[in-house]
């Protein structure tokens, strides 16, 4: 009998072990916790140990190859990264950390931008278009975060933005941090910055996190492109104030009345609307129409708040690195649908792509086929035409911002990337919302056209090429 008992005892000794060696799974960390509207005390609570027991796990960033941290770089990343210092030795940066990331500071040290190139994030409906501006022969990208019309500074007619990613490709030339431009390999910048917070070999991607941006590397072989998100200084008690209004009156409206009205974008469908704060590890989803709310918390969110409505805890993500991998993902896409969908010019060495958007109406994109370069893009087309292999004419009508507003017909030379205005309209007359443009035809060396609001009187511009091949117009004919 004491023998069974002896026996008895050991395995339950044993299995008693066996469960203390278990280590937690992801759901420890990646736990998602949905509070009552009611003030759940004991929901609190269990927020603010989980709180604590993961602001333990810390990792520094090492140059070290170790198993475990490699692992780590390559399924999850976030609220364990500490920044890293590193010298930036860079003008332009430096002044744009000192200006908290402000377009107006772009503006100033850059001026006027080239071009208008949309990000492909295939969103026809909900929602901020998103796009860079760019600068350098194209050799840098840069977008801005979103502004309400409330922020809109009515003395000087502007909008305060900030930036969110500036995006660096072999096209640019200098110096972009430390010592690294576009010819640096990747052996060269772990080397410099030790190993990467965030590392996936799939895409080509090296991430770093550091005290004022994030930098990202991306390539698989060679260095293809340099990235950075800034981090911009906010109010950390805006969220506690928001998160108390609501739990006051149980009112969605109140919530988003007193949140951040700087969100970098916003999407949304009907009654479906999602605030994006990305770089402060935030996103808010809102259901007008049941009027519930769900916060989202990353785990590069950086601050204490008493909450009580409802919150996911994402904790061992980052929005920011989400944000980079929807990126490069984009241009995966991107490079699919110039082969699938892409419209060549009349030689085949230029692709024109045509994308519907809801807010932009049809937009053209015409890229150079033997490196992907884009040499155009336009919103508002109706219609458009190859005149040759060197030119294309199309109409337009933008009006969804104030940067490419406009209606008009035009020509676009992509030899020497220029554009001649056949005929347009004053953006500040009262005829620009009246007067649209509708191309009609380019054949026999006419241009015909008419307004869409008095399509029986036509105009003609007649053209032809000389010996070195350059368009030339005539007057129109009515």
């Amino acid at each position: 009998m004491k023998k069974i008992i002896i026996t008895l005892g050991l395995i339950i000794l044993i299995i008693i072990s066996c469960i203390l060696l278990i280590k937690p799974n992801s759901e420890t960390i990646n736990k998602q916790i949905t509070i009552d509207n009611k003030k759940d005390k004991d929901t609190q609570e269990e927020i603010n140990e989980l709180s604590k027991q993961e602001e333990t796990k810390v990792i520094e960033n090492t140059s070290s190859n170790d198993e475990k941290v490699n692992k780590f770089n390559e399924d999850s990343y976030g609220y364990f990264i500490k920044p890293k210092k590193i010298d930036i030795n860079n003008k332009f940066i430096n002044t744009l950390i000192q200006n908290n990331w402000s377009e107006e500071s772009i503006n100033q040290l850059l001026g006027n931008y080239e071009t208008i190139e949309s990000r492909f994030n295939d969103r026809s409906v909900g929602g901020t278009v998103m796009y860079y501006q760019t600068y350098y022969n194209t050799g840098l990208k840069i977008q801005f975060t979103y502004r309400q019309e409330q922020f809109n500074d009515k003395s000087t007619n502007n909008i305060h933005n900030n930036v969110y990613s500036l995006v660096y490709n072999n096209n640019y030339s200098k110096n972009i941090i430390d010592g690294i431009n576009m010819k640096t390999s990747l052996k060269q910048i772990e080397e410099k910055f030790g190993f990467p917070n965030y590392k996936n070999a799939a895409v080509g991607l090296r991430g770093y996190k550091c005290e004022r941006f994030y930098l990202f590397f991306y390539g698989k072989e060679k260095l293809e492109e340099v990235v950075i998100y800034p981090i911009i200084k906010y109010d950390k008690a805006v969220l506690k104030k928001a998160i108390k209004s609501y739990n006051d009156t149980k009112n969605s409206d109140d919530f988003i009345e007193n949140l951040w009205k700087d969100y970098d974008y916003m999407e949304g469908e009907s009654a479906l609307e999602f605030y994006c704060y990305d770089s402060r590890g935030i996103m808010v989803e809102r259901d007008v129409a049941s009027n519930n709310l769900k916060l989202i918390i990353y785990g590069n969110y950086v601050n204490n708040n008493d909450n009580s409505c409802a919150i996911y805890l994402l904790l061992d993500q980052d929005s920011i690195v989400n944000c980079e991998l929807d990126r490069i993902k984009e241009k995966n896409i991107l490079k699919e649908k110039i082969v699938e969908q892409g419209e060549l010019s009349p030689k085949g060495d230029k692709i024109l792509i045509n994308i519907f958007s809801m807010y932009t109406g049809n937009r053209i994109s015409i890229y150079d086929k033997n490196n992907n370069k884009m040499l155009l893009e336009r919103w508002g087309i109706n219609q458009y035409y190859w005149l040759n292999n060197r030119y294309i004419v199309y109409d337009q009508f933008n009006n969804y911002n104030d940067k490419n507003k406009r209606s008009g017909i035009f020509i676009y030379d992509t030899l020497y990337d220029e554009e001649i205005a056949v005929d347009i309209v004053d953006t500040n007359s009262n005829e620009f919302e009246d007067r649209r443009y509708s191309l009609i035809s380019s054949d026999n060396y006419k241009i015909i056209y008419s307004y869409e609001n008095d399509k029986e009187q036509e105009f003609i511009v007649k053209y032809l090429f000389n010996e070195n091949g350059d368009l030339v117009l005539n007057f129109k004919n009515n």
